[in-house]
């Protein structure tokens, strides 16, 4: 025989080709059956995690969350003594409230309008009260907006200070 033509010796631990299974037919084996399994448990959790975040950051109580993920009230409450499930649900209710804000943005302009006219009423009393209400909410929207602007300060520190200690490792 000439060297092209000699077989190749079999290497331990290498596929020979032989099997269905070898070349990618056939039944995987167990540790892909038990991954598959783990993969299928992990997305299923995920599924009712996200579903019992959706039902508790829209205001649903922890007993009707619980049964329209089909899980019981004790494993809602486990999940909430997790942070990223408490994280999750603020997600909800920020998403929520992201989108309402546009259509309570466009109201706001309309209900300031309305309240700018009647504080020149000849009522003194709706004048009074159209004051109040346009002073109270001005003086919640300056609150708000200073303290957003504050912790926005303050996560910016925070994630200066921990890139700082990681670029010092």
């Amino acid at each position: 025989m000439t060297p092209e033509n000699e077989p190749i010796p079999e290497t331990p631990g290498l596929p020979t080709g032989d099997s269905k299974a070898e070349l990618g037919g056939g039944t995987p084996p167990d540790s892909l059956k038990e991954s598959d399994n783990v993969r299928s448990s992990m997305r299923h959790r995920r599924e009712i995690d996200d579903l019992l975040a959706l039902k508790l950051g829209t205001g649903s109580t922890i007993k009707a969350a619980a049964e329209a993920a089909g899980v019981s009230e004790k494993t809602v409450y486990r999940r909430l003594k997790r942070i990223h499930f408490k994280q999750q649900i603020l997600g909800v209710r920020h998403r929520l409230l992201s989108e309402s804000t546009g259509l309570l943005a466009a109201q706001l302009n309309k209900a300031v309008l309305k309240l700018s006219d009647l504080v020149d009423s000849q009522t003194e009393t709706v004048a009074l009260a159209a004051c109040r209400a346009l002073f109270d909410a001005s003086t919640k929207m300056t609150e708000m907006i200073d303290f957003a602007i504050r912790l926005e300060i303050l996560e910016f520190q925070q994630k200066t200070i921990t890139k700082d200690l990681a670029d010092e490792k």
